[in-house]
């Protein structure tokens, strides 16, 4: 399998049919394709809807821990692909990224993780038509330390630093990013937008409550705990200690 498109999901029948179709057009030029989803106990129609199309559905328990982590950990777990991409279940893959960051990998060996721009965007909001731009920038990607929810992995790599730790509530993308700059790999971002993110603003009180309802204050300390008396506990300390701090 060339790639294996992982999504995670938890009640979003308003978008999983957009985010289905869009994997499905940004990976049209590959041969050897799967997608698989991931579902963390929905009570709406994100799951009948899914079953519309040809891809593998796993659904969680409501006794399970539901996270982000453990859904793309089960993911990766049942996955085929050489690469992987991981996405949420409120985004909308643009299909234009893909070649892109996969001519990236092909070109730089070092370059374990592809990300891109990510456009928040109100869950009503019709997808922007993007027009190119007059110029390309004079780099394709920039370095960075971490990705977030969008990221596309050389398998080989997550196979030699460990996939997402699954018992993580929160922060599990710089926990894996760390480990695999550790391993001396690259993190780059393209200049080119990856998704399109409809969400609650960031900042709003609803999405502030709804993160804490969801426990995602408490992946700093969790990270610290299980990297205590290991090599890893001073480089996490040093770059997401904050999280620590009432």
């Amino acid at each position: 399998m060339d790639l294996s498109a992982i999504i995670i999901t938890k009640n979003q029948e308003w978008n999983i049919e957009r985010l289905i179709e869009s994997i499905q057009r940004g990976t049209a030029m590959l041969d050897n394709v799967e997608i698989i989803l991931v579902d963390s106990a929905s009570t709406d129609a994100t799951i009948e809807l899914a079953q519309k199309y040809p891809i593998r559905i796993i659904q969680l328990h409501a006794a399970q821990r539901l996270t982000a982590a453990a859904g793309r950990y089960i993911g990766y777990k049942h996955s085929t692909g050489k690469l992987i991409l991981f996405l949420d279940g409120d985004m909308e893959l643009d299909a234009a990224w893909l070649p892109k960051a996969i001519n990236v990998l092909e070109n730089h060996a070092d370059i374990a993780v592809v990300s891109g721009q990510i456009i928040d965007l109100p869950k009503d909001a019709v997808a922007p038509v993007r027009e190119p731009g007059p110029t390309e920038p004079e780099k394709e990607f920039f370095q960075v330390k971490y990705t977030g929810g969008a990221a596309m992995h050389r398998r080989d790599v997550i196979e030699k630093v460990g996939s997402f730790n699954p018992y993580l509530y929160s922060d599990e993308e710089p926990d894996l990013c760390i480990r695999i700059r550790q391993h001396d790999h690259r993190i780059v971002r393209l200049y080119h937008p990856m998704v399109n993110h409809y969400t609650d603003p960031p900042g709003g009180i609803w999405s502030l409550v709804g993160r804490w309802r969801r426990n995602l204050y408490l992946g700093a300390g969790q990270n610290l705990r299980y990297k205590w008396g290991t090599h890893l506990f001073w480089p996490y300390f040093k770059e997401r200690g904050y999280g620590c701090v009432p």
